[in-house]
């Protein structure tokens, strides 16, 4: 009993320590700071702080990979079916790097540009073609 009453009181401080460090993710500069940061902490608040923005990092790309797919035949870029959330992360983070003149802009958008210069989908034919 005890040791469930100390779990959820950790837990319960993490999230409330969540709440008030969490960066949204709104522009390119929050994004590239969350997908950055490296976790080497000895502190276990510190450590679940780091591993809940990280998270973030993750979900937020998982969630414009998976939108991207939800209209057939209109993507907005063309992964390979191959393609690990790492290597979008690397990608993500490197555009950010490359490009810190549009660190301002939406998170998404950038995170858009990034993978279709990565991955661009190959041009359709016309009519006849």
């Amino acid at each position: 009993m005890r040791r469930r009453l100390a779990g959820l009181l950790l837990l319960c401080s993490v999230l409330c320590i969540a709440q008030d460090h969490a960066e949204h993710l709104s522009t390119g500069t929050s994004l590239r700071d969350a997908c950055s940061r490296r976790v080497s902490v000895n502190d276990e608040k510190e450590l679940a702080m780091a591993s809940l923005v990280f998270g973030q990092c993750d979900g937020f790309l998982e969630a414009v990979i998976q939108i991207n797919e939800l209209v057939p035949n209109s993507h907005l870029f063309c992964p390979p079916s191959r393609v690990t959330y790492g290597q979008v992360q690397e990608i993500v983070i490197k555009y950010l790097n490359d490009h810190p003149e549009q660190l301002h802009l939406f998170a998404a958008d950038l995170t858009i540009k990034a993978l279709r210069k990565e991955f661009p989908c190959p041009a359709k034919k016309g009519p006849g073609g």
